[in-house]
């Protein structure tokens, strides 16, 4: 693979098989990567042909030719699809949400009298952002 160094920030690698991927490194995060899906896709069907033959992979050349860890490689052999791209986490809110649903549907209800009740009434110990947040992405719940 050629280096063309483009600024600080930015280095494009062109690889033999003219794929291109951009990688971003910045001081914060030096190691941030932004591999397009097409390494990953041929390195796919380079292990989907190995496999065919029944051949083990060498994972120091395929590591030179798509300029990435050899162990990284073996985990792609592996079976790893990659990181999940959402988290799908409860809210601490949950188990106060028949409480927020009741006091929310009264004429005049103020989201800051559901947060200052919930405080002091039932222990709540987040922030009014947090509640405020969970009321507007959660609607379907608290209607």
């Amino acid at each position: 693979m050629t280096n063309i160094k483009m600024s600080e920030n930015l280095q494009i690698y062109l690889s033999t098989f003219h794929i291109v991927d951009i990688i971003i490194a910045d001081g914060k995060y030096p190691e941030r990567r932004v591999i397009i899906k097409t390494i990953c896709d041929e390195l796919r069907k380079e292990f989907t042909m190995l496999k065919t033959f029944e051949v083990k992979p060498n994972f120091a050349y395929l590591s030179r030719k798509y300029d990435l860890d050899p162990r990284t490689i073996k985990k792609y052999y592996n079976g790893y699809e990659g990181k999940a791209t959402t988290r799908i986490k409860p809210s601490q809110l949950d188990k106060y949400e028949e409480i927020i649903k009741e006091k929310l549907s009264y004429d005049g209800a103020k989201v800051s009298a559901v947060f200052f009740f919930l405080k002091s009434e039932k222990g709540y110990t987040r922030s009014y952002s947090n509640l405020t947040y969970y009321i507007r992405n959660h609607p379907k719940k608290l209607c």
